[in-house]
């Protein structure tokens, strides 16, 4: 039987063991369940031993490093299990020093626990105290402010019992006062009311006798009145002299302005047949008639009805001003042996006007009365009238459609009618009408008159003519201003002041309207040329098998539509 390899432990090692054991027998659960304070008192007791046990592993672990190497080839395995059995045991004398440290950190917390508890609890006493103290002064305080408000309000009510008959004593001695001042006021009114009766009584009697006076004298005044009624009859019947206002006038020219504009808008828009047919033939025509057909409206674009209209216009209203409007004879109505007595009747009165004062109305009234018993003034119905309708339809003509002329008639009569009738008005009126039916040479030079007022206004093209917005403004010598209406002013009597009655407007000659006409028309020329020469192509073309004399003219226009040229 081998021998045992096993050794025996040396007494202090035993002892060690021993004490180990006895360590390791320690009733911690125990402790646990007696509480904090027993398991730490059991941990003190056993502090000594587990110092001792400390002292001797140190002992060991460094008397016995010298040999190490013997006894580890000797006894190997005992020495391993001793050596774990040292590592337990450090590793239980540090549980050991935690557990006691921890223990006694809860002791002390415990500790202070406790000492706070007793602290809040003689805090809580001390408030508690405090607290039946503060509601004993509450109440007390409470009583002492109601006491002192019912005495507040006591003295008060007294004090304002005190202030109400004061102020009732005075009020009563102010009352008393006023109604004696009252009485008094009474007895000095009466007193006074009875005087103005009096007065009042002697004023009636005057007045009495003051309107049986004024009675008198009205029946004087009346009889005068009818007298000098009957003397102004005879003096107007003598002496006709009259004044409008302005706005009067106003109304009256404004609205011939506008039907002569209407009717040029009505009747002239649209081209007879004979002027597309005959386009040379009714340009001659027109220009034979008056100077103002050139560039000729017989076309049919925006730009030639444009001008076609304002043509019209101005016919009709220097018809108006030569046949109607004259201060004092038209010029188609003075005999042969009188010619000029018109102009220079003018001239006298424009001379008599710069000198101020009522001479010129004076003479100018005289004069016309002269003028008028003589019969040398025309009246609303008579001839004068339809001469200058006549005038105007003569000039038209070319421009008129046919079938429309009766109704053109009709609708110029109605408006010579009536502007024979304002004019009738207008020579009786006290201030002279004057009517000017030449505008200035362009916009530029319109001047206005001493009151700033601009006398004449640019005629404006419609858009719906659709004139191109880049015309460009060309006057040549050929062009002059083109009077659509004449520009019509009041001068004032006796002091000369000139008031504009309407505003007369004018195509001027920088107008963009006569370059586009011009244009045009020699666009037309150049169609027609070139028409003239496809025409007169053919007809030699088809001489050789037509008869001779079987063609018209090759230039006429009913030439060139029979041969297919288009008609311009």
């Amino acid at each position: 039987m081998p021998k045992s390899t096993k050794r025996k432990g040396t007494p202090s090692e035993q002892r060690n063991g021993h004490e180990v054991r006895s360590i390791d027998g320690l009733d911690f659960g125990h402790g646990d369940s007696e509480g904090p304070q027993q398991s730490a008192a059991t941990l003190a007791a056993s502090n000594e031993a587990l110092q001792r046990l400390a002292d001797i592993a140190n002992f060991c672990k460094f008397s016995v490093t010298r040999d190490m190497a013997v006894v580890e080839e000797v006894y190997g395995t005992e020495m391993d299990r001793d050596m774990e059995i040292q590592r337990l045991n450090e590793a239980l004398e540090t549980l050991t020093h935690a557990k006691s440290d921890k223990m006694e950190r809860v002791q002390r917390e415990n500790e202070e626990f406790k000492a706070k508890e007793d602290a809040l609890k003689l805090e809580k006493e001390r408030y508690q105290k405090m607290q039946a103290e503060l509601e004993a002064r509450h109440e007390e305080a409470e009583a002492a402010l109601e006491k002192d408000y019912e005495r507040k309000l006591q003295e008060e009510k007294a004090k304002a019992m005190k202030q109400v008959k004061a102020k009732k004593a005075e009020i009563e001695v102010e009352i008393k006062q006023k109604f004696r001042d009252l009485k008094d006021t009474k007895e000095k009114l009466t007193a006074e009311n009875n005087e103005l009766k009096q007065q009042l009584t002697q004023a009636k009697k005057k007045l009495e006798e003051k309107k049986a006076r004024f009675g008198r004298e009205r029946q004087v005044l009346e009889q005068e009145n009818k007298d000098l009624d009957l003397q102004l009859k005879q003096i107007k019947s003598e002496f006709p002299v009259e004044r409008q206002s302005v706005q009067y006038y106003t109304e009256r020219f404004k609205q011939i302005s506008d039907a002569v504009r209407t009717v040029s808008s009505k009747y002239f828009q649209t081209l007879p047949e004979r002027a597309i047919n005959h386009p040379e033939t009714v340009e001659d025509e027109l220009n034979r008639l008056s100077s103002i057909f050139h560039p000729p409206p017989i076309w049919n674009s925006g730009i030639s009805v444009f001008l076609r209209v304002m043509d019209a216009q101005h016919i009709i209203s220097t018809s108006l001003c030569n046949y109607v409007w004259q201060p004092f004879l038209p010029e188609s109505n003075i005999r042969e042996n009188h010619q000029g007595v018109s102009h220079y009747l003018t001239k006298v009165s424009n001379a008599l006007s710069a000198t101020g004062g009522r001479k010129e109305t004076v003479w100018r009234v005289l004069t016309l009365r002269g003028i008028d018993a003589l019969g040398d003034y025309p009246t609303e119905s008579s001839r004068q009238v339809d001469s200058c309708v006549q005038h105007i339809l003569d000039t038209l003509q070319p421009l008129t459609v046919p079938s429309e002329s009766s109704k053109l008639k009709q609708d110029l009569l109605t408006i010579v009618h009536e502007a024979a009738a304002v004019w009738t008005t207008a020579r009786k009126d006290e201030d002279r009408i004057l009517i000017d039916p030449s505008p200035p040479s362009n916009a530029t030079s319109n001047a206005n008159d001493t009151n700033n007022v601009i006398k004449w206004g640019s005629e404006s093209v419609p858009a719906s003519f659709e004139i191109p917005p880049t015309a460009k403004t060309v006057t040549t010598p050929i062009q002059k201003p083109l009077c659509i209406f004449p520009s019509i002013s009041q001068r004032k009597s006796p002091d000369s002041e000139t008031a504009l009655v309407h505003q007369g407007s004018a195509l001027f000659a920088d107008s963009p309207v006569w370059s586009l006409a011009l244009d045009e028309k020699q666009e037309q020329q150049e169609l027609m040329e070139k028409a003239v020469l496809d025409a007169r192509s053919k007809v030699y073309a088809r001489r050789s098998s037509v008869p001779a004399g079987a063609l018209a003219s090759p230039t006429s226009p009913t030439t060139l539509t029979q041969l297919g040229g288009k008609g311009v």
